[in-house]
């Protein structure tokens, strides 16, 4: 038998619940057993193995698994600010209060599975607190659907966010689905010398378990797993196989056609398109008479203040793929004329960005566009 209060034991086991309903959508065994003075609550998948310790009562020692949904409306329904008792009556799992006269059966079965083994790392770094939430938070529109790449499983690094060194030791976090792609040049943020790419799922469920309020210590094991420990809480993530494409290469400020737009404009103008026509969401940017308009075809037709360098090349967005550029953007903590870099119509990326600012680098894919072409056309003849 353990005692614990409800609410520590409602903190801790929300976090593992969060954590595992992050990292996999099925249901999910969680494995719970005593330790000297501790419950150990932990549970494993493909790609994130995650250790969870309360400090407890220990009356008696115990051990058993117990369905992810069992263990979370069990634990809801338990009564706030309360000293809860688990025990085991019969091969029957209780909790127990009011000096046991009121409990609540739980259903289980027995635990066969050994302690979570935290491999040694080779290496410990530190990161701040609220860190890895703050890049997993803009970095996850950038990444790849799970469902995009089920046909394509040599590709599922797309679904993960690669950290890297670049030559300078300053630590490069990359994303991409391939039709987008971000990188960010953190040179204050430690990192290996080895490039991993963790899941994203993975990554939120460390962000559960570890709050953005906690400093983080993160080793590397064998190049492959990667160690996430603050306080009570260990998570192990395992690197995914392949290589972040170096759509960066893509990346250009130095192109014949520079357009400078306020970034909250351009996010309020994505919205617009978003609800007015949310099944054709291509934007198309062009001139007239030195002026900017923003136009999906049929639909909306929207003077944009700002400026361009060079002459105008119309090009075609989706706005999804914009917006999230745009905010990203904020990330940098600069102002709010943004710059979207063209070649060329309808066939080169977008580089999108600050000008003489390369510590955040987005690409875009064009859209292609009839009306596009046409308008490069007529811009040719005239």
């Amino acid at each position: 038998m353990i005692e614990i209060n409800s609410e520590e034991l409602k903190s801790g086991i929300n976090r593992i619940i969060k954590a595992a309903r992050r990292a996999d959508t099925r249901e999910m065994q969680i494995h719970i057993q005593t330790l000297a003075d501790q419950l150990v609550v932990y549970f494993e998948n493909e790609t994130i193995s995650v250790e969870e310790k309360l400090p407890v009562i220990v009356k008696k020692e115990m051990r058993f698994t117990v369905s992810l949904n069992e263990l979370d409306s069990k634990v809801k329904a338990l009564p706030k600010n309360t000293t809860i008792g688990l025990e085991c009556r019969k091969d029957t799992f209780f909790f127990s209060w009011a000096s046991r006269n009121s409990n609540l059966k739980l259903s289980t079965h027995s635990n066969e599975t050994p302690f979570l083994t935290v491999p040694k790392a080779e290496k410990e770094i530190k990161w701040p607190a609220g860190m890895l939430q703050y890049i997993t938070r803009y970095m996850a529109p950038f990444t790849s659907e799970q469902s995009a790449i089920e046909s394509q499983p040599s590709r599922a690094f797309l679904t993960g966010i690669s950290f890297s060194k670049n030559s300078s030791g300053a630590t490069i976090i990359k994303a991409t689905d391939t039709h987008r792609g971000v990188g960010f040049t953190a040179a204050k943020l430690e990192w290996f010398e080895n490039e991993v790419i963790l899941n994203l799922n993975a990554l939120k469920g460390v962000g559960e378990v570890i709050g953005n309020d906690k400093e983080i210590t993160i080793g590397l094991s064998d190049k492959t797993r990667v160690i996430f420990k603050s306080g009570n809480s260990t998570v192990i993530c395992k690197a995914m196989v392949g290589s972040m494409p170096d759509f960066l290469a893509y990346y250009k400020q130095d192109t014949p056609c520079k357009v400078y737009l306020d970034r909250l404009t351009v996010i309020e103008l994505c919205e617009r398109v978003r609800l007015s026509s949310p099944t054709n969401p291509v934007i198309v940017f062009h001139a007239e008479k030195n002026k900017i308009y923003a136009e999906v075809q049929g639909v909306l037709k929207e003077l944009i203040p700002g400026s361009v360098e060079g002459e105008m090349i119309p090009f075609a967005v989706n706005e999804k793929h914009l917006r999230e550029a745009s905010i990203l953007l904020s990330m940098c903590g600069k102002d709010e004329e943004m710059a979207i870099f063209t070649e060329k119509s309808n066939t080169s990326l977008l580089s999108v960005g600050y000008e003489g600012f390369a510590n955040v680098s987005i690409v875009v894919s064009q859209t292609r566009s009839q009306y596009v072409a046409a308008l490069s056309k007529n811009k040719e003849v005239s």
